[in-house]
């Protein structure tokens, strides 16, 4: 978040967008090795803004279908572990969970 004070009247200016690296701190960013040299992707538990917003599901607040979406996979992140068929972090660059 930017704060910014104006001198004259002191008031006190909020800017709370969020960064392009807090959108990926709350997906769950991060950047992993591909075994091909020194080449690296980008991993996300959760899609990346750049992923998500033009995609059909970007409807500009927070719906009951965007609920359900994130409990659901909440849910395949939690039980990782414990099935063979989980799914892990989504390929930030094509959207899809591997």
């Amino acid at each position: 978040m930017l704060t910014a004070r104006d001198m004259t009247t002191n008031e006190i200016f909020l800017d709370d967008t969020l960064t392009d690296v807090e959108f990926d701190l709350i997906c769950g960013t991060y950047v992993c090795h591909t075994g091909f040299g020194d080449q690296t992707a980008m991993r996300s538990w959760f899609p990346s803004l750049t992923t998500f917003e033009g995609s059909g599901e970007d409807y500009g607040r927070w719906n009951g279908q965007r609920e359900d979406s994130f409990f659901r996979r909440l849910d395949e992140i939690n039980n990782v572990n414990r099935e063979a068929s989980s799914r892990g972090p989504i390929n930030t660059k094509s959207g899809e969970i591997s």
